[in-house]
């Protein structure tokens, strides 16, 4: 059975936001490990200003690492709720793709037969 334009756009938003929920559950992973790990590294020994700095050094490039990967993953699931969205924004029947225009608000959809409150 051959994909249609409407199922591949789907199946994409659905990729991005599951793609994008990954990366946040990773997020949140590494997030508690940065956090971990910076509370397990202090000691009582006195440290020198070279040790203190390459710590702060350190810590800063996992805050933005840590930062950067949740970042992405919140555009990922934006991009995936906006395809999913976009559609019925622009005047677009949800599952196939006809231009709804002219339509009656309620209306089915002549080419496929959905109501417009059952689209995505």
């Amino acid at each position: 059975m051959p994909v249609s334009k409407a199922d591949s756009r789907r199946v994409l938003a659905w990729s991005l936001m599951a793609a994008g929920a990954i990366l946040l559950l990773a997020f949140g992973l590494l997030f508690y490990l940065g956090l971990l790990g910076a509370a397990m590294s202090y000691s009582d020994a006195p440290e020198t200003a070279a040790q203190v700095n390459a710590r702060a050094v350190e810590s800063s490039r996992q805050f933005y690492f840590i930062w950067g990967v949740g970042l992405v993953a919140l555009a990922l699931i934006g991009a995936g709720i906006w395809t999913l969205l976009h559609r019925r924004r622009i005047g677009l029947c949800a599952d196939c793709g006809y231009d709804r225009t002219g339509l009656a608000a309620g209306a089915v959809c002549p080419v496929c037969g959905a109501s417009p409150a059952l689209g995505p």
